[in-house]
């Protein structure tokens, strides 16, 4: 049994979708908010969290997240903005396993499929996930099993085109969409700054030019057959997926990012990749360059 200790505070005054979510949060104490980036997504978990631990002041926090480099964001934050001495924490991931678990535990995804769900006994637990769209797929969902007392999804896209896997693995466990918070909403708050979009194209390489048009070949017969054949449509989108996938892992697209980012030297620059391999391997090739740089997954 872990010890309660005193109560956490938020430093900072929630914000009006905050609040907002929070109401739609309570009744059921689960759900996904659906947060534009930088929106304030951490700190309305903190919210949640507050709620929790009024509640059930012997209880139990797990903290799913993707990369390393989000559980160390989370670290800092529960410590900065919401007062969590260091005692009350917990890491567990590929680089560091506590000794045993603390009121929050924080966990990279991929070892909570085996860990998550043993922190559960013994005392009411609550989940948060983090960008948990990345927890669809049938071996991270593995990560989402345990009887928890709450639950809280956190994504800015939850549900994507083509991917069942929110459906069939995030909603049973944490919960349906029950708050979005969109840019234009955010701008309009002045929660976040404007920005502009800028599309750079890159070059396929010729086996990867070959493989995307053998699928849109195979996408397009497809799509005339969908209109009427339920089981085309799954085809089709599994076809739209892969087809996906060969953009994502374009060759050239790593170097190409990596010359914008050298041609922004001394600006604060952030870098996301649909891939963590690539996200890493940016990092890598850049981790000597003489000004910051964050690579991660979204």
């Amino acid at each position: 049994m872990v010890e309660p200790s005193q109560q956490w505070s938020l430093k900072t005054e929630p914000r009006k979708w905050q609040m907002a979510a929070l109401k739609n949060w309570l009744p059921e104490r689960k759900g996904v908010i659906s947060v534009v980036t930088g929106g304030g997504k951490t700190i309305f978990a903190f919210l949640c969290m507050d709620v929790f631990n009024r509640e059930h002041p012997d209880g139990r926090l797990v903290i799913l997240v993707p990369t390393i480099t989000l559980l160390d964001q989370w670290y800092v934050s529960l410590q900065e903005d919401f007062g969590v001495p260091e005692s009350d924490l917990a890491c567990f991931s590929s680089q560091e396993k506590a000794a045993k678990p603390a009121r929050i535990n924080l966990l990279v995804i991929n070892t909570a499929r085996k860990t998550a769900e043993q922190m559960t006994h013994g005392q009411p637990t609550f989940i948060i996930v983090d960008e948990c769209h990345r927890a669809g797929s049938p071996e991270n969902a593995k990560a989402l099993a345990g009887d928890f007392a709450a639950a809280l999804g956190l994504s800015a896209t939850p549900e994507r085109e083509y991917h069942e896997g929110f459906q069939r693995h995030v909603v049973p466990a944490l919960g349906p969409v029950v708050f979005e918070y969109s840019y234009a909403q955010a701008f309009e708050d002045k929660v976040i700054t404007p920005f502009g979009l800028i599309n750079v194209r890159i070059d396929l390489l010729p086996h990867e030019r070959e493989e995307y048009d053998k699928l849109t070949r195979r996408a397009a017969v497809l799509f005339k057959k969908a209109q009427t054949d339920p089981e085309a449509g799954n085809k089709l989108k599994y076809i739209l997926q892969k087809r996906a996938s060969v953009s994502a892992q374009a060759r050239m697209r790593i170097p190409v990012a990596a010359k914008i980012a050298d041609e922004h030297r001394g600006m604060r620059t952030i870098i996301f990749h649909e891939r963590v391999r690539a996200a890493n391997t940016l990092y890598t090739r850049n981790a000597q360059a003489p000004w910051e740089r964050q690579c991660g997954a979204p």
